[in-house]
C-alpha cells in the first residue's frame, strides 16, 4: 500500500469537455484513474483488477499505480461499503497517512466515543420497549442514561417511562 499512497490521497478532478454538453458526461460505469498516462491495451476484469489483454501476456497489470471508480446513476446507500470505508480510513489515520490534521489517537477516540454514544441510546431505547417490566436495576439504568448529557439531546422527549 505504501508506494500507492500517491493516487490514493490525490485528488481527481472532473469538468466538463464542452460547455455546451447537454448529457451526463459521467455515464454508469467503471472509470480507472492511472498516475501516469497509460497507452497500452489493457482490460478490467470483475474483480476490479487491470489486467494486460492477452497478445501481451494476459498477466496482471503492475506497470503503475490505479485507482477504480465506479459511477452509479442510482443514489443508494451501501452500508457495509460505507463501513469498510470508515474502518479503513481509520485504520489509515492510525498508520499515519491520513489526511487529518489531528493525531490519529485523536481520531479514534472521536470514533470510540461516536460508538459508545449509538450503544447507549440503543440501550435506552430497549430498556424504554421494557415499560413497567425492568428489573431495578435496569430501572436505574434507564434513568441514568436519560439523564446522560452525551445522548440527551437524541432522546425523543414524548418518551414515556
Amino acid at each position: 500500500m505504501d508506494e500507492h499512497d500517491a493516487i490514493i490521497d490525490s485528488n481527481l478532478r472532473l469538468d466538463v469537455a464542452d460547455d455546451s454538453t447537454g448529457y451526463q458526461v459521467l455515464q454508469t460505469g467503471h472509470w480507472i484513474c492511472f498516475d501516469e498516462p497509460q497507452g497500452q491495451d489493457l482490460i478490467l476484469k470483475p474483480n476490479m483488477d487491470i489486467y494486460h489483454k492477452e497478445p501481451q501476456g494476459g498477466g496482471p497489470f503492475i506497470d503503475a499505480s490505479y485507482a477504480v471508480y465506479s459511477i452509479r446513476k442510482v443514489d443508494y446507500q451501501e452500508p457495509f461499503w460505507e463501513i469498510d470505508q470508515k474502518f479503513a480510513k481509520l485504520l489509515s489515520e492510525l498508520d499515519g497517512k491520513g489526511n487529518s490534521s489531528r493525531a490519529p489517537v485523536d481520531y479514534l477516540r472521536d470514533t470510540t466515543e461516536g460508538y459508545t454514544a449509538y450503544r447507549k441510546i440503543q440501550r435506552y431505547y430497549e430498556l424504554l420497549s421494557k415499560g413497567n417490566r425492568r428489573t431495578p436495576e435496569e430501572e436505574q439504568l434507564f434513568n441514568k442514561l436519560a439523564q446522560d448529557a452525551t445522548i440527551k439531546p437524541y432522546l425523543t422527549t414524548t418518551a414515556t417511562q
